[in-house]
C-alpha cells in the first residue's frame, strides 16, 4: 500500500449553537481527512504546524491515537495553537472566525520521502497562504517530482473573501497541478463566480473533478468529458463541518484499498465509480449526524469488514 499524506492547517473548532458552546473538536480539513483516514487504518503523515501549548498536546495525542503520523508536524514554541470558532446557522453549515498567533518562523519541517503512486492530498487556506507559499510549494514540487497522485480542495472559506485578490493565483496554480480535484459549489462560487461543474472544470480541466453540491449530490467530470452524476444521502444533518473533508477521506479510502493510479481512474468502470463514490458519500452524510469531524470507529469497522469480505 502506498503512503499518504494530508497538508493543512491544524485548528482547535469550539462549535456554536443557538449562541452556545456545544463541543470542541481538533480541527483542519487536512487533519479532519487524516482522522478518518486513520480510523480506517490506513497510517496517513498529516502536514501541518502546531504549538506546545496545552492544545497543541491534546491535538497530538489525538492524533497518535488515531493512526496519524505526527513526524511531519511542525510544534513551535513561540506562539498559540489556532482556534475556530464555528458558528452553526438552521442548515447546520459553519460561518467560521479564526484566532492565530503564529510564530515568525513556520513549517519548518524536512521534505517526507515520497514515491511514485503515494497519495498527496492538500487544500485551504494553508495551502495558498503568503506567509506558507514557498514551504508548501517546495513539499508539492518534490511531490510532483516523486509521481505522486495529487487531490487538491480548495477548501476556501467566507472568512478569507477581503484576501481573494490576492490569493486567486495561488488556487489557480494548485488547480493547474491536481490530478483530482474535490471542491464544492460553494469554493468554486467564491472563488470564480462558477454556477456549474462545467464552469468548475475550465479551471482544471487535466484533473478528475469532484463538484459537491451539499444535498444536490456530487458530479464528476474527467479529462476526456465523461460526466457521472450521484444522489446525496438525505439526512437531518447535526453538523456539515466535516462533510467534505470526509468525503474526500472516502474517495482516499477507495483509491488507497484498490491502488488506483491516475490512469487507472480515467478508465475506471461505472460500477467501480459507484462503489467509492457512494462509500464517500455513506462517510460524509454519518459525520454529518454528529459534531465529530471524522467518522467514528464503529463505521470504520464496518467499512473495513465490507471491502475484506
Amino acid at each position: 500500500m502506498n503512503s499518504i499524506y494530508t497538508i493543512g492547517e491544524t485548528v482547535y473548532d469550539i462549535i456554536f449553537v443557538n449562541g452556545q458552546p456545544e463541543a470542541g473538536k481538533p480541527g483542519g480539513a487536512m487533519l479532519n481527512t487524516a482522522i478518518s483516514l486513520g480510523r480506517l487504518g490506513l497510517n496517513p503523515n498529516l502536514i501541518s504546524e502546531f504549538a506546545y501549548d496545552d492544545i497543541g498536546k491534546l491535538i497530538n495525542t489525538f492524533l497518535l491515537e488515531n493512526g496519524v503520523s505526527t513526524e511531519y508536524c511542525f510544534r513551535y514554541q513561540n506562539g498559540q495553537t489556532p482556534v475556530a470558532i464555528a458558528i452553526l446557522d438552521r442548515e447546520r453549515k459553519a460561518g467560521f472566525s479564526f484566532y492565530r498567533n503564529f510564530p515568525t518562523d513556520r513549517l519548518l519541517i524536512g521534505i517526507p520521502p515520497f514515491h511514485k503512486g503515494d497519495l498527496v492530498m492538500f487544500g485551504s487556506y494553508f495551502s495558498i497562504s503568503q506567509e506558507l507559499r514557498v514551504q508548501v510549494e517546495r513539499i508539492l514540487g518534490n511531490a510532483m517530482d516523486s509521481g505522486c497522485l495529487l487531490f487538491y480542495d480548495p477548501n476556501f472559506r467566507k472568512a478569507h473573501l477581503n484576501e481573494i485578490e490576492s490569493l486567486r493565483e495561488a488556487v489557480v496554480g494548485n488547480l493547474s497541478r491536481a490530478h483530482i480535484v474535490r471542491g464544492s459549489d460553494e469554493d468554486f462560487n467564491l472563488l470564480f463566480g462558477c454556477r456549474s461543474a462545467e464552469e468548475a472544470h475550465h479551471y482544471c480541466p487535466q484533473a478528475i473533478l469532484f463538484y459537491t453540491m451539499g444535498s444536490g449530490g456530487c458530479n464528476m467530470i474527467t479529462p476526456s468529458g465523461v460526466q457521472r452524476h450521484w444522489e446525496s444521502i438525505a439526512i437531518e444533518p447535526v453538523s456539515t463541518i466535516g462533510a467534505g473533508d470526509t468525503f474526500n477521506a472516502g474517495l482516499a479510502y477507495g483509491i488507497s484499498h484498490e491502488n488506483l493510479t491516475f490512469d487507472t481512474l480515467l478508465h475506471l468502470a461505472p460500477s467501480e465509480w459507484d462503489r467509492v463514490i457512494k462509500t464517500a458519500l455513506r462517510m460524509a452524510s454519518a459525520v454529518c449526524m454528529s459534531f465529530d469531524n471524522y467518522i467514528s470507529h464503529s463505521l470504520a469497522k464496518i467499512l473495513n469488514d465490507g471491502i475484506e469480505n
